[in-house]
């Protein structure tokens, strides 16, 4: 897994940390950092995941996934 994720305009990063968990199953957490001020975010991602992350860059996608978002 490597280590860091780095966005299409460099101004953003991702990484996974890994974990044990109950019944000392791994598992991982998603995290992304905003470089300007450093501010982080933490998405759960389960056991078994993170080996295709990829960053989102089609402007239209990007903003059908923020008109559905809660």
């Amino acid at each position: 897994m490597p280590g860091l994720y780095w966005s299409p305009d460099g101004r953003m990063v991702a990484y996974v940390v890994e974990g044990g968990g109950f019944l000392s199953l791994e598992y991982y957490q998603l995290k992304i950092r905003r470089l300007s001020d450093n501010a982080e975010e933490s998405f759960n991602a389960g056991v078994g995941c993170c080996e295709n992350i990829q960053w989102i860059t089609n402007k239209f996608l990007i903003a059908r996934i923020e008109s559905e978002s809660p």
